[in-house]
């Protein structure tokens, strides 16, 4: 299987079996002057995968043995929570190696997790001999900061990320913090903290179904399971998916309560708002307002109009637009007939699109042209209605 990378002007071209990737520079693409100088890569080291390097027809093969143990990076996405903040805790660790000869980009598709989600790199360089020439504070933090994104956002993949769209991902609380973060170490103090947090939320899961009535649940499903598949059905719907979900809507509203509006956002990540009770979409709604960025004159103005009592779409539109599903915001913008709504969607959306390098010159000119069709439509609009009030 063939993978590509492209970072920082350089592209990486991977052959990839299922335990080995092999890499290879021509001569001309290093700065190497005797192959001794590489013994160095192939020395075991804790934060690196092993590698053979060969050298023939004026051609560097690196030859990385990857164990069948290890997680690739989009397996440790697919993991709990918790599991996903350890591993990215841990990527921080890396750091030790800026300032030494040994260089590397962090990538989902240069990483591999062991059981325990330490990471290992897979392929490496040697300063000013081999590429990636150089490693700074600056470039390992721009790419920590979008490989945590990247491991959490269900929008965004760490190139778009790495490539401009990180000022746009925006869709937790949680997604802001991390772009919003300066420092290496400002990342690593908030993981931490959201990594401590979700230990003390999965106790506290475990505390909100009495084991007694856990076991009850499970010894129904498993009575029924024997007597009939046909019965078993609700008693898994209710023991799997019904008690969680009224969970997830306990620790919400318990959150919400500590005025913890990170938490309550990453409570309820993964349930559909139009599902979600009227309280719940308040208490959801609220929250994402609290990180949006609008000066202070017209969130207050914002939060005067968001209660139990508010309508349905105007929470929806509040909470899409916290999640960077600015297509639904409009559509519950629409829905309200609110032409200001409307056209802060179309904005977000405008912007969105500028950022997004995953469109070729033409898609990104095109759908921005029709943006600001729409855009303009709605001003005249809005523009329309204020001159004939002031008449």
């Amino acid at each position: 299987m063939k993978s590509t990378i492209e970072i920082d002007g350089v592209t990486y071209d991977f052959t990839c079996e299922q335990n080995e990737w092999r890499v290879s520079f021509v001569e001309s693409r290093t700065r190497i002057k005797d192959a001794a100088q590489l013994e160095i890569l192939t020395k075991p080291s804790p934060y690196f995968v092993p590698v053979k390097i060969e050298h023939e027809k004026e051609t560097y093969t690196f030859c990385y043995e990857i164990a069948d143990t290890m997680y690739r990076f989009e397996e440790v996405s697919q993991m709990e929570r918790k599991d996903k903040l350890r591993a990215l805790k841990n990527v921080a660790e890396l750091k030790a190696l800026i300032g030494t000869r040994f260089t590397f980009f962090l990538h989902p598709g240069n990483l591999v997790f062991d059981e325990n989600l330490m990471p290992k790199i897979v392929h490496r360089g040697l300063k000013g001999i081999i590429h990636p020439y150089d490693l700074t504070d600056e470039l390992f933090f721009k790419q920590y900061q979008s490989l945590c994104v990247a491991m959490f956002s269900k929008k965004y993949q760490f190139d778009n990320l790495y490539a401009g769209s990180l000022k746009n991902a925006r869709g937790t609380n949680f997604e802001r913090q991390l772009a919003d973060a300066k420092t290496t170490e400002e990342i690593e103090s908030f993981l931490q903290e959201s990594f401590e947090k979700e230990l003390a939320d999965s106790k506290r899961k475990m505390m909100l179904i009495p084991k007694k009535q856990f076991r009850t649940f499970r010894g129904l499903a498993v009575g029924f399971i024997i007597a009939t598949l046909l019965l078993a059905g609700p008693v898994v719907y209710f023991a799997f998916f019904k008690v969680p979900y009224q969970n997830d809507l306990l620790l919400a509203n318990e959150d919400f309560l500590k005025t913890d509006y990170t938490k309550v956002i990453s409570d309820l990540e993964n349930d559909n708002p139009e599902k979600l009770p009227q309280a719940s979409k308040y208490e959801l709604a609220y929250s994402y307002l609290q990180g949006e960025k609008l000066d202070d004159k017209r969130k207050d103005n914002i939060m005067k109009n968001v209660s139990l009592k508010s309508d349905e779409q105007y929470l929806l539109y509040w909470i899409y637009n916290g999640r960077g599903e600015f297509g639904e915001s409009l559509d519950s913008g629409k829905r309200l007939q609110d032409n200001e709504l409307v056209v802060y969607a179309l904005t977000k959306q405008l912007e969105e699109v500028q950022n997004d390098k995953t469109l070729s010159g033409d898609e990104s000119v095109k759908k921005q042209s029709e943006i600001e069709a729409e855009l303009k439509k709605y001003m005249e609009k809005i523009n329309g209605k204020n001159d004939s009030e002031s008449k």
